[in-house]
């Protein structure tokens, strides 16, 4: 192959503009932790303006009044008889099985006690 000096020439100036783009990515790559220093520093110095505020003072705690009132046994008790019974609204009726033959059915009546 014949490299003439122009061929020769040409390919010097790509490998120098290749050189010198990797020096330049190089030097960016050492360069990028100083920018990101600066970076930072930035935010910690916004961080710490704003981070410096007044106190706010805690809510003051009122006092509510309230209405008092002084219970005492009364004197006189009033007690009221109606004349009439009480009876339940609801009935159960009860039933269990025992061992054995029988069945047992209760029927409960209100006032009815059992033995």
């Amino acid at each position: 192959m014949v490299l003439s000096w122009i061929n020769l020439r040409k390919m010097v100036q790509t490998e120098h503009a290749k050189m010198r783009e990797l020096k330049r990515r190089a030097t960016d790559m050492v360069n990028l932790p100083k920018r990101a220093m600066g970076t930072w520093l930035i935010l910690l110095i916004f961080i710490v303006l704003f981070a410096c505020k007044e106190e706010v003072a805690p809510p003051i705690e009122r006092i509510r009044a309230i209405k008092a009132i002084t219970v005492t046994e009364r004197a006189a008790v009033i007690n009221r008889n109606f004349p009439g019974a009480v009876e339940a609204v609801d009935k159960s009726s009860l039933s269990f099985e025992i061992s054995g033959n029988g069945k047992l059915n209760l029927q409960l009546e209100p006032h009815q006690i059992l033995d």
